[in-house]
């Protein structure tokens, strides 16, 4: 799921300045949206999650919104007119961000319900080790599948993003508490 950060950092703007009619400025506009939306959504967003079975559900749910935005910035290469294309930007930035904000508050609920109170910093070390891993291999990703492959790179990456969110709350979907230690 970390990689939808490099995804909106580095393929969106690789692909509205060189594969879609709308204005290079776009870019600009669409980043500004996306943190205006992350800035003022944050706390709505604590309100879907109380457990570890929402958790995984919202997960899921930004997983569904994350598929939309890649269509929606595949969609985006296709138009012929700068205004058709801005606004299919314009959506998938929305959905983007919706996604982003519902991802990352179930993976924050996940990470602390799931660790172990015994060892709960040695847990959260791991958990953004997977974070930094993610983020690091995202821009060869992005960009040989989205960026390189279009639509079908596009659908690619939507998958992989729905396969991890889907994968997300099946894993938490009975889970109520930390799982017990091994002893």
């Amino acid at each position: 799921m970390s990689m939808q950060f490099l995804l909106l950092t580095v393929g969106m703007p690789l692909w509205v300045t060189g594969h879609t009619s709308a204005p290079d400025v776009t870019v600009a506009v669409l980043l500004l949206l996306n943190t205006a939306l992350v800035s003022c959504l944050q706390v709505w967003s604590t309100r879907l999650v109380g457990d570890v079975p929402s958790a995984g559900r919202a997960v899921f749910r930004g997983s569904v919104l994350l598929l939309v935005a890649c269509l929606g910035y595949a969609a985006a290469g296709h138009p012929r007119g700068a205004w058709l294309a801005t606004a299919l930007l314009v959506v998938a930035v929305v959905a983007h961000s919706l996604g982003e904000i519902v991802t990352e508050t179930g993976g924050w609920e996940l990470a602390f319900e799931w660790a172990d109170p015994a060892s709960s910093g040695a847990y959260q070390g791991v958990s953004q080790a997977g974070v930094a891993i993610g983020r690091a291999v995202a821009p060869v990703v992005v960009t040989s599948t989205a960026v390189g492959l279009g639509l079908p790179g596009w659908i690619l990456l939507g998958g992989v993003f729905l396969a991890a969110g889907a994968g997300t709350r099946t894993l938490s979907a009975d889970r109520r508490r930390a799982p017990e230690p091994a002893r």
